[in-house]
């Protein structure tokens, strides 16, 4: 090695990705006559992917995707006579020259998958024409940016929503204690309560400069993570500290309002004292998150109805 230069040992380089990329073209077409004769069905395999994945010594998602590539990119020789050809053409091509690699091959077949029927047989064509051509000259992860504008031409409705999501939009909170005494989160919120969380969230989250000069060290992440824990201590606070259950009603709400008015206006306001619009507006924001969120509190959206009463007044602590 050392007796050859950098350009030469670059060369060497390219010459066996592409003879790795024919290779794999060349175990496409065998997977794929192993899936025509039923091999694995003879070895006493339930499926073409747990056959591979024993043989081959590989996962089962790489199992799947080599078995996807090989019936993307190989004709199929029918018993009667002639042959069905790949679903793409263009792409096997290339893949035989060493052009294109396993990641290009799963994005083009990615992007050409489940088209509309109103697509024709020529635009289809032309568009994995363009993705191949693209493919030589680019990295998959490039290349899948083009996907989305290809596929964007092709199918501008987009993919139907689901009818059940719709109806009936699911809030999901999931959430594991580590040994450690720390809590990891995870969920999904349908997009009403979404932006009720932003709404909340965003102002306790914002960046909080020691001085000007000193800017808040914590990332995004971590400042919400803090306005998450800031909107709990409130509401406890306005439970009165565990309080009993008759506090979950009127007068917890208009405290739990008070204290989230207080960091969302981002001052201090006198005992009585009456919100002007703007402030009103952030207030009933961040009740309607609380109201929603926080089972608790059933008639939160009386509190909000009557903001311009008096028994609406902020009292501040």
């Amino acid at each position: 090695m050392w007796q050859h230069d950098g350009t030469e040992l670059v060369r060497a380089l390219q010459d066996i990705e592409s003879r790795m990329r024919r290779d794999y073209a060349a175990q496409l077409e065998l997977i794929a006559e192993l899936d025509t004769r039923n091999v694995a069905g003879e070895h006493g395999y339930p499926s073409l992917r747990e056959f591979l994945r024993d043989v081959l010594r590989i996962s089962r998602g790489e199992a799947n995707r080599r078995i996807g590539h090989a019936h993307a990119v190989t004709d199929i020789e029918l018993i009667s006579g002639g042959t069905i050809e790949a679903p793409l053409q263009a792409t096997a091509t290339a893949l035989r020259a060493g052009e294109l690699g396993p990641e290009h091959v799963q994005t083009i077949a990615k992007t050409l998958t489940n088209l509309p029927m109103a697509v024709t047989p020529e635009d289809r064509r032309h568009a994995e024409d363009v993705l191949v051509r693209a493919a030589t000259e680019m990295d998959a992860s490039t290349l899948a940016k083009l996907g989305e504008q290809v596929r964007a031409r092709l199918d501008q409705d987009g993919p139907p929503p689901c009818d059940v999501e719709l109806v009936n939009p699911v809030n999901e909170l999931r959430f594991v204690t580590k040994p450690n005494g720390r809590t990891a989160f995870r969920g999904e919120l349908d997009p009403q309560a979404c932006a009720l969380l932003h709404t909340v969230l965003s102002p306790l989250a914002r960046p909080r400069p020691s001085t000007d000069e000193v800017p808040d060290p914590r990332n995004a992440a971590e400042r919400h993570g803090d306005a998450l824990v800031e909107i709990l201590r409130l509401w406890w606070a306005a439970l009165g500290g565990g309080g009993e259950a008759a506090c979950a009603g009127h007068h917890v709400a208009a405290r739990f309002a008070g204290r989230v008015g207080q960091r969302v206006v981002g001052r201090r306001r006198p005992v009585g004292c009456r919100l002007g619009p703007p402030d009103r507006l952030r207030l009933q924001a961040g009740a309607r998150g609380a109201g929603r969120t926080l089972r608790t509190v059933g008639h939160w959206s009386e509190q909000l109805h009557r903001v311009d009463s008096p028994a609406a007044r902020v009292d501040c602590p």
